[in-house]
C-alpha cells in the first residue's frame, strides 16, 4: 500500500491501484480519481493536508495544469500553472 495509516478503497490490477480508487494519507491528504501503476494518472482531485485543493489531470503523479488548474486554499488564495505533489505512493 503505501505508508502506514494510509488507506485506500478502489480498483486493483495484478496487486497495482488501477483504475477509479480513493487514497487517504495519514497526514489527511487525498486523492480521488484514476490511478495507472500505483501512480495518481489521469483525472483526479488531489486535497492538501492544508485544504489545498488541485482539480485536474495528473500524468505519473504530477499535476499536470494542462486544463488551467484553479489551487484554492484555506486562505482563499488563487494560483493556476504545474505543480509536482509529495505523493507516498
Amino acid at each position: 500500500m503505501g505508508e502506514e495509516g494510509d488507506t485506500y478503497e478502489g480498483y486493483w490490477l495484478n496487486g497495482l491501484r488501477s483504475g477509479e480508487g480513493y487514497y487517504v494519507w495519514s497526514d489527511g491528504s487525498s486523492y480521488r480519481g484514476n490511478f495507472s501503476l500505483n501512480a495518481c494518472d489521469g483525472k483526479g482531485v488531489y486535497v492538501g493536508p492544508d485544504k489545498t485543493v488541485m482539480d485536474g489531470y495528473f500524468v505519473n503523479g504530477v499535476f499536470s495544469g494542462t486544463t488551467d488548474p484553479l489551487l484554492l486554499n484555506q486562505r482563499g488564495c488563487c494560483f493556476s500553472g504545474a505543480a509536482i505533489l509529495p505523493f507516498r505512493i
